[in-house]
């Protein structure tokens, strides 16, 4: 469990939306959830070379460049 405040599974959920129907489908999003760094307020995550943080107690996930 990354937080206490959310669900891996929301999470997963939320970085599932900003890939298409056939990119889900060979994404792994479990195990990228296991490459996920802290850093102050965010957590960050690498998924298919894109980079996604997420605030560590609200856990809205945005992309970043």
């Amino acid at each position: 469990m990354i937080s206490e405040f959310y669900s891996d599974e929301d999470i997963v959920s939320q970085l599932r939306s900003f890939f298409d129907e056939t990119e889900r489908e060979e994404i792994d999003f479990w195990n990228a959830l296991s490459t996920v760094t802290e850093d102050d307020e965010y957590f960050t995550v690498m998924v298919k070379s894109r980079r996604f943080r997420f605030h560590c107690v609200i856990g809205d996930v945005e992309e970043v460049e």
